[in-house]
């Protein structure tokens, strides 16, 4: 991820993004969102991040027509906060924190925000917050990287956990 990307990324959530835990039956969904009429920022956001991004269907009279982009898997909205946590103000951090203990509640154990991964050909050390960003740069699956992070696998195209 280009440090550029990331430092407009987290000014923009920082005043118009909405980072939320929503309380669904028995447990809690966590959710990042931002809403605007720039369809090219919003997919700037998408660029950046992945997620979903729609169109609101109802726009009322005389209304531009706005776009939302949205994560809601609790694995890349932690991504997502780990990366953009230390550039947010105060009152953002709390948010993200309440988030981080919801998650902790959801999966019933800490949350880690750091990774730490060597590649076994080169005797690269990679360390990190974002998987997500990790994957993206390196070009690999986050899912075997997860389940290498997890012991559940050994290698993932010569990246081990350190």
């Amino acid at each position: 991820m280009i440090k550029q990307d990331l430092a407009w990324a987290a000014g923009l959530l920082e005043g118009e993004g909405t980072f939320c835990v929503r309380k669904t039956g028995n447990s809690n969904a966590l959710c990042i969102s931002c809403e605007m009429s720039d369809i090219d920022v919003i997919l700037r956001l998408y660029n950046i991040f992945g997620g979903y991004v729609n169109k609101r269907k109802k726009v009322r009279e005389n209304r531009k027509p706005t776009w939302t982009w949205y994560i809601t898997s609790r694995n890349e909205v932690l991504d997502v906060i780990n990366t953009l946590y230390p550039h947010m103000s105060c009152r953002r951090k709390e948010q993200i924190q309440k988030m981080r203990k919801a998650y902790s509640t959801i999966i019933g154990k800490n949350v880690k925000s750091k990774f730490k991964l060597k590649n076994y050909t080169n005797n690269k050390v990679v360390e990190g917050t974002s998987i997500r960003a990790f994957c993206k740069t390196y070009n690999l699956g986050r899912e075997s990287i997860r389940q290498v992070l997890n012991g559940k696998q050994k290698s993932h195209k010569g990246w081990i956990k350190s």
